[in-house]
């Protein structure tokens, strides 16, 4: 995970990381799937904030049961 310096007061923390380059698809999708449930159980501990993930230039969507997802299609 690279973390990025904060250029806002505000902004408590910005980062990114890559997924494993494969062709294995069932890895891939491990990969996508761990993060996606790290990035709930945080968010789900930290109160407020503005949060922005995404995989390339597809977003994930927050459902408040589900937690992060990536969109169907």
């Amino acid at each position: 995970m690279y973390e990025f310096d904060a250029s806002s007061q505000t902004e408590i923390f910005a980062g990114s990381t890559k997924l494993t380059m494969t062709d294995q698809f069932e890895t891939l999708l491990n990969d996508l799937f761990y993060w996606l449930k790290c990035l709930t159980d945080i968010r789900r501990k930290v109160d407020g904030g503005e949060w922005h993930v995404h995989l390339d230039d597809s977003d994930a969507v927050w459902d408040e049961q589900l937690g992060w997802t990536m969109p169907e299609g």
